[in-house]
C-alpha cells in the first residue's frame, strides 16, 4: 500500500505493468513533458515533470513518504548530479526500503563510445556505485546480475551511518 517512484518513466510502461501486478501508489517521474503527457494519457499515471531532485519533486514526494521503492533504468548517467538523487532518495525512504537501479558499466563502454555518446553525462564502475550508495546509507543487497555492460543493483536503506560505512570501509 506504500507509494512506488520511477525516476524516467518515460511513457509509463513499467509502472502500468506494475499496477497490473497489483501495486495501487504509483508516480512517475520524466523530465520529457511529451512522454510524461503520454503516460498520464495512456495509463492514467501520476507523472511529476520534473527532475527528481528539484525542490517541488521532492515537496511532492514527501507528501507520499516514506517511498517503499524507488527505481530507475538508464537514469543516472543521464543527470548533472547523481548523488544529489540519491540523496534525495535517502531522505524520503525509510530503514528497508528499497532502491533499485541499472545503468551502464564504465567497464563494458568503449572510450570513443562514452566520448561521443554526449547524453552520457557519467560513468559508473560498480565499485564506485556501491561506494556511492553507501555514503546516502544504502547497503547492497543484490548486484549478482551486473555485468562488464551493465549494473544492476538492488539496495535498501539502513540506520547506519556515514561514519560506520567509513569505518567498514578501512577495517
Amino acid at each position: 500500500n506504500r507509494t512506488v517512484c520511477e525516476i524516467g518513466c518515460g511513457t509509463g510502461r513499467c509502472l502500468a505493468a506494475l499496477r497490473e501486478a497489483g501495486f495501487s501508489k504509483l508516480i512517475g517521474i520524466e523530465n520529457s513533458r511529451h512522454r510524461a503527457e503520454a503516460a498520464k494519457r495512456n495509463y492514467d499515471l501520476s507523472v511529476l515533470t520534473s527532475s527528481f531532485e528539484h525542490p517541488e519533486s521532492i515537496s511532492r514526494l514527501e507528501k507520499e513518504a516514506p517511498l517503499s521503492l524507488i527505481y530507475s533504468h538508464h537514469v543516472l548517467e543521464h543527470t548533472y548530479n547523481p548523488a544529489e538523487i540519491i540523496s534525495s532518495a535517502s531522505r524520503i525512504q525509510k530503514s528497508g526500503d528499497w532502491f533499485i537501479n541499472s545503468l551502464p558499466n564504465f567497464y563494458g563502454e568503449p572510450s570513443l563510445t562514452v566520448l561521443f555518446f554526449l547524453p552520457h553525462l557519467h560513468s559508473f564502475s560498480s565499485e564506485f556505485f556501491g561506494s556511492l550508495l553507501r555514503r546516502y546509507n544504502y547497503e547492497i543487497f543484490d548486484n549478482s546480475l551486473t555485468t562488464d555492460a551493465e549494473i544492476y543493483v538492488v539496495a535498501r536503506k539502513t540506520d547506519k551511518t556515514i561514519k560506520q560505512h567509513l569505518d567498514d570501509r578501512d577495517r
